[in-house]
């Protein structure tokens, strides 16, 4: 048959290996991102119960990869920070939102 392509097994393996590692490396990167939105999300129900509060950019703002926005991560402007006594600290916040500005009320 002539029109037929034929490979062997060793053609096969490279593209089939460096198939997987992209996929691999894609899932790693994706599960971060979701991670990074479930602590922010996190974080901002803790300041809301602890009587601090935020704003959201209603316009714009930092933009996020698509896992995040898939997640409803949203980029903050502004935080009220709650009262110190709750263990969030304003550092741990400030590494979270690094858009945001931190005011204390």
């Amino acid at each position: 048959m002539a029109g037929r392509l034929h490979f062997t097994l060793r053609a096969l393996v490279l593209p089939v290996t460096l198939l997987a590692a992209i996929v691999g490396g894609m899932s790693w990167w994706s599960l971060g991102e979701a991670r990074t939105a479930d602590e922010r999300k996190s974080l901002l129900e803790s300041i809301r119960a602890n009587g601090g509060d935020y704003q959201t950019f209603v316009n714009g703002g930092p933009s996020f990869s698509l896992v995040r926005r898939w997640l409803n991560d949203r980029a903050i402007t502004t935080i009220w920070l709650p009262k110190p006594d709750d263990g969030l600290t304003a550092e741990k916040i400030r590494v979270a939102f690094p858009e945001a500005q931190l005011l204390r009320r």
